[in-house]
């Protein structure tokens, strides 16, 4: 059985060259998602190369059969580096790290999409308060333009009326509220004016 297998006897099974591969993409991490099926005997995985592969091994009272779905095992049907890095994989599991349940790998993605659903909601609603705090300023900043440039030139069309007008220096003072009436679902700008003299 694969659990049984030395390195030695992992390397018999395939070329060098084959199985140099196959080492060279267990160690540099290639191998994901091993487990073992829990109704028959088989271990699947999948292993990054130009795009990913599945590798899955079966074992029975005849031995251990394999397949990869790359496009080397579909065209030579000979063990390749994917089920090579594996193997290794299952060995070194078998060393020490248990390998995962398929239902263990399972729930652990129900979470991980879980998870990644919620931090995108919440992003996407800090980015909705955000804007709306945008359009809130710009709306604020545009009426208030609006009214100094109506009060300006007010203003001013009434003092080239009158040049007999005693200019003397005034203080004014705008406060300018948004508000959102308990009644309304609308908002409201309220617009305080202070005049006097300095």
């Amino acid at each position: 059985m694969i659990d049984e297998l030395t390195k030695d006897d992992i390397k018999d099974m395939f070329t060098n060259a084959v199985y140099r591969r196959g080492l060279g993409y267990y160690r540099e991490g290639r191998v994901r998602d091993l487990y073992h099926g829990p109704v028959r005997n088989i271990l699947a995985a999948k292993v990054r190369g130009k795009k990913t592969y599945h590798v899955t091994i079966e074992e029975d009272e005849f031995g251990n059969s394999s397949k990869c779905n790359c496009p080397a095992y579909e065209q030579y049907w000979e063990p390749c580096k994917h089920i090579a890095a594996v193997m290794l994989k299952i060995h070194d599991s078998n060393q020490g790290t248990p390998i995962t349940s398929s239902s263990q790998i399972h729930n652990q993605s129900l979470l991980d999409r879980k998870r990644k659903q919620q931090e995108d909601l919440q992003m996407r609603q800090q980015e909705l308060e955000r804007q709306r705090k945008e359009r809130q300023a710009i709306y604020v900043k545009q009426l208030t333009n609006q009214f100094i440039q109506a009060f300006s030139s007010i203003s001013q069309g009434g003092m080239e009326q009158d040049k007999r007008i005693i200019k003397s220096p005034l203080r004014v003072e705008w406060i300018i509220k948004l508000n959102k009436p308990y009644y309304s679902s609308k908002q409201f700008l309220s617009l305080e004016m202070k005049v006097g003299q300095k």
